[in-house]
């Protein structure tokens, strides 16, 4: 299985394609969440590790909780990982939104969907990911995601 394979196996996924678990990391740079994709279990996904826990864009300020925390998704292929990423996760951690590109506020469709996706497979509430995204001003885009 090529790289572009199986970051299009995952980011083309649904929320039933995943078995998840929480993690519970003794270490402060540990993981929140760990993922298996049912259709290929040598492809899995952690995210929740923490890359800036006091983000704070204008945009993010847009929210009635202004607590906002930029954090890592990393997909890995037999144990080995193969794409990381930053999302933001924004109004006290009820949502996951893409980092969306400065100062356009851009961000491409795929990026959107695993944002999205992500979202839902965190048990955050899947119908405030549309609110969230319109409230921060993030404009869809059709750029190629992720840059491989």
């Amino acid at each position: 299985m090529t790289l572009k394979e199986v970051v299009n196996s995952v980011v083309g996924s649904q929320v039933p394609d995943w078995h998840v678990l929480e993690a519970h990391s003794s270490d402060e740079h540990g993981h929140s969440f760990c993922a298996t994709f049912k259709p290929d279990v040598s492809i899995t996904m952690r995210w929740g590790r923490s890359c800036n826990s006091e983000f704070r864009e204008d945009w993010t300020d847009k929210f009635l909780n202004k607590e906002a925390a930029s954090e890592y998704v990393e997909i890995f292929f037999s144990g080995s990982p193969v794409l990381r990423e930053i999302y933001v996760s924004v109004d006290g951690c009820k949502g996951i939104l893409p980092m969306p590109k400065l100062p356009s506020l851009e961000a491409p469709s795929r990026a959107l969907y695993f944002a999205g996706l992500l979202n839902v497979l965190s048990r955050n509430d899947p119908r405030q990911f549309d609110h969230y995204v319109k409230l921060a001003g993030i404009k869809e885009t059709e750029k190629p995601w992720p840059e491989l």
